[in-house]
């Protein structure tokens, strides 16, 4: 990044020029760009300023490139300084002024003049949602191209991602890559608020950053509810606003670094050999809500016993393999509900539930209240 021309910086190689000395007088020499750099120097004193467009003082030591400058003030160098002059935009020229003929020292690669280059470029907001959920909240899974950001705003929320349990807390973050088959439920007893935002880059994002519990400080906690709050305004240059901050809430919780469960370490063989595993049975099960599935049907076809399959599922998810089917299947159920894609015994036929009153049952269990019940609370 260019460095700013002030009087402590320039007292190592020279000094600022002040008012009464003004700009140097003498001619304006073009700063052009070339795949070299012409290295110059003086035995007198030098005396630059800036002229027309915007250029960059490179300063100079043993024919090697060092410190950046962006010539903004008129600056006068030590007799034998090395330096060279980079435009920042076509057309630039600087004033120049010197006691004895300038002298090449030789030349260097072209830099890049110490830009801001950010690394992540976000291109589009896709979806952007604050969602409220109730204790034991269960979201089946989904894939899709863009990349997913997660922020929780309280409470605790569990992301499945490729068979691994990314659990996060207040505060904490976890960026999805694309492709990736996720599913999240929240904990028994606990509500739990979070942000979700997909979105697209210009480019791939570092892999640092994804897949890994980010911990998030004030600044980045600050920003992650500005994104919250300009989702629901209907405000000029909204657009702008919502990838300016999803822009720079992105990278502030990478730097934070990662907190447990992140992916910063591969896991041993066996680990990976589990999640691919779980993540197989995790996605058929979502795709299977309308068959007549069962834990001994999930574990042929993920190509394991059903002892081993129940195992891996505690270990990883506290819950066995045949509950994790109901639990889909239920979710399910409440969206069919919601969307009136039936009547309860035509939604107990379509999820292959034995009978509609098993259905009745296991959604009273689930959610307290009867299927009926909870229909009648939606059409009103």
């Amino acid at each position: 990044m260019l460095k700013n021309l002030n009087p402590i910086t320039a007292a190592r190689f020279g000094r600022l020029l002040d008012e009464r000395e003004g700009l140097p007088e003498g001619e304006d020499r073009p700063v052009e760009a070339g795949e070299r750099l012409e290295l110059l120097s003086c035995p007198g004193e030098v005396r630059l300023g800036p002229g027309r467009g915007m250029a960059a003082l490179c300063l100079c030591r043993e024919g090697q490139a060092g410190d950046m400058f962006y010539l903004d003030k008129p600056v006068a160098l030590k007799p034998g300084t090395e330096f060279a002059l980079l435009p920042l935009e076509e057309g630039s020229a600087v004033r120049l002024a010197a006691d004895r003929p300038l002298e090449r020292a030789g030349s260097l690669p072209t830099a890049e003049p110490g830009l801001i280059r950010p690394t992540i470029r976000v291109e589009r907001i896709l979806t952007l949602f604050y969602q409220e959920k109730e204790p034991g909240f269960f979201f089946p899974g989904e894939r899709h191209r863009p990349y997913e950001l997660i922020y929780v705003d309280h409470g605790r929320l569990h992301n499945v991602v490729g068979g691994r349990d990314y659990a996060l807390g207040q505060n904490q973050a976890l960026i999805v890559p694309p492709d990736q088959w996720h599913m999240q439920y929240g904990e028994e007893g606990e509500r739990v608020g979070f942000i979700t935002a997909s979105f697209t880059c210009a480019g791939p994002l570092p892999e640092e950053i994804l897949l890994r519990v980010l911990d998030r400080d004030q600044t980045a906690r600050e920003l992650a509810r500005a994104l919250a709050a300009e989702e629901e305004r209907e405000q000029p240059y909204r657009g702008d606003l919502l990838v300016a901050v999803l822009q720079a809430t992105t990278p502030w919780g990478a730097r934070r670094g990662g907190g447990g469960g992140g992916g910063a370490f591969a896991p041993p063989a066996t680990r990976r050999g589990e999640c691919r595993i779980l993540d197989q049975a995790i996605q058929y099960v979502a795709e299977s809500t309308h068959d007549r599935l069962t834990v001994q049907s999930l574990a042929r076809r993920c190509n394991v016993s059903t002892a081993y399959l129940s195992a891996l599922f505690r270990r990883h998810l506290g819950i066995s393999p045949g509950a994790y089917i109901m639990r889909t299947k239920l979710e399910e159920s409440r969206g069919l509900i919601c969307s009136g894609a039936g009547t309860i015994s035509q939604i107990a036929q379509t999820l292959r539930f034995s009978s509609v009153q098993h259905f009745s049952a296991a959604f009273r269990r689930r959610y307290g209240i009867p299927p009926s019940v909870y229909a009648r609370g939606i059409r009103e």
